[in-house]
């Protein structure tokens, strides 16, 4: 059996594309594709990067993922790793799939270090006959200006140019070269969302392409976690100061905005987020020479 890895990056459709792996996962069995949940309400399979981290003797990065997962510890982290690993061989074992295919956005944040990319790598080895991997690419300007906008859905109060302060001038595409670099650019499909929809392609339909399957009759999902309008994203924001002035409490805040955010989108619906100009243009020019040289390696056009 093959192997299809799914690495992110994320604000590209990643609980999209997963929601449409799970929605179809019998649909797709029927042609050839294995994609299972290790964890049935979780979409993303972070689960996936624990065995490369254990035999590295690393914990996973995230405290707040750790705490999600219940590990506090390496002994914690290597008996989850055993969990998983036998549930999955019992599952490979059990599927006649040709392909196996995962997800999680959390591979092209937490695990872009050669060391981290090759242990994995050889994790699936010995499960695989091969191992490909996928990457979703945006650029620096959009990607930014998504991933602001899930801050201030997250609770961010916080000006956009006060959020590029913190983010600093990291070069995004970076990760992706890391992962290239460890397993070989024949090994890394890299494709950018925005290119398809200008060839009117999608991207759900894309992952079928290079899965190798037929996407008539699959189900599409809706499109998930969707960013702020221009017109919603002063009020959430004037919302999110006002809950930080009235409550401390993290949980409380955290309640309060799942209740009231989507409430002020469907009121303040309206195009995408549109920072100035100027800074739109000045976060082109960053890595530009680096990211001319990324959209040569992997073939991508302007």
């Amino acid at each position: 059996m093959k192997a299809l890895v799914h690495i992110g990056m994320p604000k590209t459709g990643s609980t999209t594309l997963q929601a449409f792996l799970h929605a179809n996962r019998h649909r797709l069995a029927g042609r050839g594709v294995f994609f299972r949940r290790y964890r049935p309400w979780s979409t993303n399979q972070v689960e996936l990067l624990l065995p490369a981290l254990t035999t590295l003797s690393e914990l996973l990065p995230s405290p707040r993922m750790r705490a999600y997962l219940r590990i506090e510890d390496l002994d914690d982290q290597r008996a989850f790793s055993r969990r998983y690993e036998a549930w999955l061989d019992e599952c490979l074992t059990a599927s006649d799939a040709r392909t196996a295919v995962f997800s999680s956005e959390h591979l092209y944040m937490w695990m872009a270090e050669p060391d981290r990319v090759s242990a994995l790598d050889a994790w699936l080895k010995a499960r695989f006959s091969d191992v490909q991997y996928l990457a979703y690419v945006r650029t620096q300007e959009d990607y930014l200006v998504s991933l602001f906008s899930e801050a201030v859905k997250l609770g961010n109060a916080d000006s956009f140019e006060a959020f590029l302060q913190r983010q600093g001038e990291m070069d995004h595409w970076h990760p992706i070269t890391v992962w290239a670099d460890a397993v070989g650019d024949n090994r890394i499909h890299v494709i950018e969302p925005a290119r398809l929809s200008r060839v009117g392609a999608s991207l759900t339909g894309s992952l079928c392409d290079t899965l190798g399957v037929d996407a008539e009759r699959l189900k599409l999902p809706q499109n998930r976690n969707l960013s702020l309008s221009q017109n919603a994203l002063a009020p959430v924001i004037a919302f999110n100061r006002r809950l930080q002035r009235l409550s401390s409490v993290e949980i409380a805040n955290k309640i309060g905005r799942m209740a009231v955010v989507p409430v002020l989108q469907r009121l303040h619906p309206g195009d995408k987020m549109r920072p100035d100009p100027e800074v739109m243009d000045r976060l082109r020019q960053l890595h530009k020479v680096e990211k001319q040289a990324f959209r040569s390696r992997f073939s991508l056009t302007d």
